[in-house]
């Protein structure tokens, strides 16, 4: 009985929210450039910032790559509807796809707040984390925008 009772104890006494952070606020670019020599050239907030651009720049390209394939892919040039004079597919399909993409980042950005808020928003544990979780996020983007239509080698196909 006594046992079970330390057991229990132990476990509502953990820090839940840390638990709940690690997965999403944790990642191999806060590893790397936590683990940089103190007198390097930028600090490790400079660095886990570089490394959120870079993200960011590759999954501007993707969308990029994306938008260029919807507008490219013959398929998408007839009309979306029967009506005469209506918008194409690709009209139709580029708009709402960048429309979910400014939705996408808003809700990526809430969500990042979220869970590294427990950290205080004046710290160093803040920033990484909530640095880290924008590039986790980019990277899971990334993936979802390779099984979005067409694929890349969709457009072969010449224009009308």
């Amino acid at each position: 009985m006594k046992l079970n009772v330390l057991v229990i104890l132990a476990v509502m006494s953990a820090p839940w929210p840390v638990y709940a952070q690690t997965q999403i606020t944790q990642g191999e670019e806060v590893r790397k450039c936590y683990a940089t020599p103190r007198y390097a050239e930028i600090s490790p907030a400079e660095c886990i910032e570089q490394a959120a651009d870079e993200m960011n720049k590759k999954l501007k390209q993707a969308v990029k790559g994306k938008l260029d394939l919807i507008h490219h892919h013959a398929a998408y040039n007839e009309p979306f509807s029967m009506e005469q004079g209506g918008e194409s597919i690709k009209t139709v399909y580029a708009n709402a796809f960048l429309e979910s993409q400014t939705h996408w980042e808003r809700s990526r950005d809430s969500l990042c707040h979220a869970v590294a808020a427990p950290s205080g928003n004046a710290t160093d544990s803040y920033n990484a984390g909530f640095m880290q979780c924008i590039i986790n996020l980019d990277y899971r983007r990334l993936e979802e925008l390779t099984m979005m239509p067409p694929a890349a080698g969709a457009t072969n196909r010449s224009n009308r």
